[in-house]
């Protein structure tokens, strides 16, 4: 909510920027807008000649492997260096056997690199739409594990394509994506996808190769066109004329660096008109509003007449219109400027030079001063954005921790019947992991109280059928359906409930429920059944929990803290129950001694 302290006759807000207070935050860095092709090192040279601009600008770089090599790390080090944005693309993998070599690239890549990028766009050509969207849920995990700025993006030929674009791009993997890469061609489909299926996307316009006279118009009319809208970024080839183009941008910096947002026109009460006769159809325009500066802008631009433009628009501050004429770099007053005070209503006359024109109605305009009181209402998430956020944060984690160790205490409770008192076995162990590599080391045996040596008698370490896809872990082929039950608090924790099952029939597959943490995406608890297994263990159910955490680096980690599982063991045709309670402790993570002590 937005209240300013000047009487106004309209919802509209135009005016100069406000006084920050002295105890405001800084604000972030502006994110780039506009961003420019590189041809092996041509970009950086072009903005060496450019200078200093009033907007940041990027470099696209295409890289043709998900592997660094010298030359591609030498051009992203050469970037950041000079703290250019980067804008990376890299071809997703042809075949699903290349997906996991692939992702072991793209680590070492973001490794190196992942800290300098604003946009990281996986490519997609002939894949197959699982394939291209396995890739997509892969690259958004790894990047969103460095905790970084930089966004996911899904391009390539293949969202070119309508039908391409939309058996690959689905509900499904939205949640994955941040921006759909397109070309300008594709720009008003790919904006109607977006609406319908992922709304708080955002685009990247890909300009195709560009040589005429008419080149700097074109980009200018882009980010006329763009502003406020669902583009977040356009990249423009890097010609011996980029320089110009740049610097051509500059009098509309602040639709390329603020926020800026489209105005209703009839709530604005804005008329177009030449020589009496309405032009709000034949001449292409948008009314804009700066977020930031409060300020409002009309950007029209068409064919070239002999008559000019009537404009009339309703507004709150009294300012003097100026004209930036952008294809020539020059500014002029308005002319006929009529202002009736009572009601706000405004009326100008400017020029139709065939040319991107912008009027900005704030120039000399008394600054209003505002409260900006921000009411947003909690948007509930979807079960497919939990996961995926969940798999992003699993991901962190995962790199975050390269081995540990613990003490694991088992007890296990074996109950042939009722009446049978059955036996307890008490098993102290040291327990090694690295990656998906477990190793168990035990250090004591005890039954029914008794401690035994090394001569104890053989006893198998009793588990269910292994699970080849656990819930919730990124695989190409998910095997699980899930569902958003609610919320609950478990423990000192705020969670989201989402249950699970098999998509196939698969008895070894888990069924049951997990509690993620609505603050930091974190697994807190899972209780899960296996039925209609193989003997010996023919059914197995166990809760797991994983708080509280363990901090690495100062960060929490939350690792497998105790299970506790009830077995039903099938022997000679009779069932016993097993009871088991599992605990870990004394974790050491990331320990130099390790590799000795295992």
């Amino acid at each position: 909510m937005l209240r300013l302290f000047v009487l106004i006759a309209t919802a509209l807000a135009a005016g100069k920027a406000f006084a920050q207070p002295t105890n405001a935050e800084p604000l972030p860095p502006t994110p780039a807008r506009l961003a420019i092709e590189d041809d092996r090192g041509a970009a950086l040279q072009a903005l060496g000649r450019a200078g200093t601009l009033p907007f940041p600008v990027a470099v696209h770089v295409a890289a043709s492997a998900g592997e660094v090599d010298d030359e591609l790390s030498r051009r992203l080090a050469a970037l950041a260096e000079r703290k250019v944005p980067i804008w990376l693309s890299v071809p997703a993998p042809d075949r699903l056997e290349d997906a996991d070599p692939w992702r072991t690239s793209l680590r070492r890549l973001l490794d190196r690199h992942g800290s300098d990028l604003t946009v990281f766009e996986v490519v997609v050509n002939a894949q197959p739409p699982s394939l291209a969207a396995y890739a997509v849920r892969l690259a958004s995990t790894e990047l969103g594990a460095l905790r970084g700025v930089a966004r996911l993006a899904l391009g390539g030929p293949a969202m070119a394509d309508r039908v391409r674009r939309e058996q690959i791009y689905t509900a499904d993997i939205a949640p994955y994506i941040d921006v759909l890469s397109v070309t300008e061609e594709a720009w008003a489909d790919a904006t109607g996808l977006l609406t319908r299926i992922d709304p708080n996307a955002k685009l990247a316009i890909t300009a195709a190769s560009v040589g005429s006279k008419d080149a700097k118009q074109r980009l200018l009319e882009i980010i006329l066109r763009g502003a406020g809208t669902k583009m977040s970024i356009m990249a423009w080839p890097t010609t011996d004329q980029v320089v110009e183009q740049l610097k051509s941008v500059s009098p509309a910096a602040a639709l390329v660096t603020h926020d800026v947002v489209e105005l209703d026109e009839p709530g604005a009460a804005l008329k177009l008109s030449i020589g009496g006769s309405d032009a709000g159809t034949s001449v292409s325009h948008r009314l804009l509003f700066d977020g930031t500066s409060f300020g409002t802008y009309l950007a029209y631009w068409g064919d070239a007449r002999d008559e000019p433009l009537d404009v009339s628009v309703k507004l709150a501050a009294n300012g003097s219109p100026v004209v930036h004429d952008l294809l020539n770099g020059t500014r002029t007053m308005a002319s006929g400027y009529v202002r009736d005070e009572a009601t706000g209503d405004v009326r100008i006359r400017v020029p139709l030079t065939g040319g991107p024109l912008l009027v900005d109605f704030n120039e000399n305009a008394a600054d209003v001063f505002a409260e900006r009181n921000e009411v947003r209402g909690q948007r509930t998430l979807s079960v497919a954005e939990i996961i995926a956020r969940h798999q992003v944060r699993q991901r962190a984690q995962d790199v975050l921790i390269k081995s540990y160790m613990a003490h694991v205490r088992m007890e296990q409770h074996f109950r042939p019947s009722i009446a049978d008192p059955g036996f307890d076995v008490v098993t102290e162990n040291r327990y090694f992991a690295t990656g998906d590599d477990v190793e168990w080391e035990e250090l004591s045996f005890a039954l029914n109280g008794t401690k035994w040596g090394a001569d104890r008698p053989p006893f198998p370490l009793l588990q269910p059928e292994k699970v080849l896809s656990p819930p919730l872990q990124l695989r190409f082929d998910e095997g699980y359906r899930y569902r958003l039950a609610g919320t609950e608090r478990v423990g000192d924790y705020d969670c989201f409930v989402i249950r699970f099952e098999p998509l196939r029939a698969d008895p070894s597959l888990y069924r049951g429920t997990v509690w993620i943490d609505r603050t930091t995406f974190a697994r807190i608890r899972v209780q899960a059944v296996q039925g209609a297994l193989a003997a010996p263990v023919v059914s197995n159910e166990e809760i797991q929990e994983y708080a509280p955490p363990t901090f690495v680096a100062g960060q929490p980690v939350y690792l497998l803290n105790s299970m506790k599982a009830r077995l039903i063991m099938l022997i000679a045709g009779r069932n016993m129950l097993v009871e088991k309670n599992v605990t870990f402790e004394d974790f050491r993570i990331n320990d130099g001694q390790f590799e000795e002590e295992r």
